[in-house]
């Protein structure tokens, strides 16, 4: 395989997948060359319904490993390395239910593309690739700096946290003025959502995989949506704000806003120059 290997509806893809289930730009296999080895890695670029690999959802670029099982839609496939190729060990699954959970007070990000889905269309399956990867990299470096975990990598965007108390204050707002710089500066432009509110995080036993689950996780992705029709780069809901205080310049949003899922009517914020 040289170059990138597409799934999707579209007629340029490698592999056309007719189904309505399937995104036009669906997943990507990226072949990226090391020194001494080929790697294959599977991008979901935001498709609608997901692209699974062994049964797994894909939340960040995968690295393939032969014999998996590649689902896209209702259609699976599998991937298979030449024999003179190095593999990497294959994934397994596993039914145990011993997660580790951990729960309390601290703030969630969110951040995305804008007008991602014309950025699909636009680029050829490598230029997509790298694009994307490259802007992941940056900003998952900034939350990194600031000490916050980035948990999961979507196809544009990401979703970070932080927990603790004062400290964590500081650092936050520190990354959101680091975030801001980049967005004056990054090729691609972006939103960022930023929430504080209870949350809990498990985290898988098999592979140390981390998830967030709480109303705060489900309130940021709404904050998201509203960031998309609001038409503001940066937003931070109430909550976000008050904690931080004084340490950003805050300027209200207009208006107030309806939450699907969150009762009564909601105010964000935003960043002055």
């Amino acid at each position: 395989m040289q170059g990138g290997f597409e799934f999707g509806r579209a007629e340029e893809c490698s592999v056309r997948i007719q189904s309505p289930k399937a995104s036009r730009r669906h997943a990507v296999i990226h072949v990226q060359e090391r020194a001494t080895r080929t790697e294959y890695w599977l991008f979901d670029p935001g498709s609608a319904n997901g692209s699974f690999v062994n049964g797994r959802r894909v939340s960040q670029p995968l690295q393939l490993c032969n014999g998996d099982r590649i689902r896209i839609a209702d259609q699976e496939f599998i991937f298979h390395m030449r024999s003179t190729e190095p593999g990497c060990a294959p994934s397994v699954s596993s039914d145990s239910t011993m997660w580790e959970a951990r729960s309390g007070p601290g703030w969630l990000l969110v951040t995305d593309i804008v007008n991602s889905t014309v950025l699909v269309q636009k680029l050829a399956a490598d230029q997509l690739a790298t694009t994307l990867a490259r802007w992941l990299r940056a900003c998952a470096a900034i939350i990194e700096k600031g000490e916050g975990t980035v948990c999961e990598h979507r196809g544009d965007g990401l979703l970070a946290y932080w927990q603790g108390g004062p400290r964590a204050v500081e650092l936050v707002a520190a990354t959101m003025r680091e975030l801001r710089a980049e967005q004056r500066t990054a090729s691609l432009a972006f939103r960022v959502v930023l929430h504080h509110g209870d949350f809990t995080i498990t985290t898988e036993p098999l592979d140390g995989t981390e998830s967030l689950i709480g109303s705060a996780v489900h309130y940021v992705f709404r904050a998201e949506k509203l960031a998309v029709g609001a038409g503001s780069a940066m937003i931070f809901s109430t909550a976000a704000a008050e904690a931080i205080g004084r340490r950003l310049p805050f300027i209200p949003l207009a208006g107030e806003f309806e939450m699907k899922g969150f009762e009564g009517r909601h105010s964000f914020l935003t960043l002055g120059d």
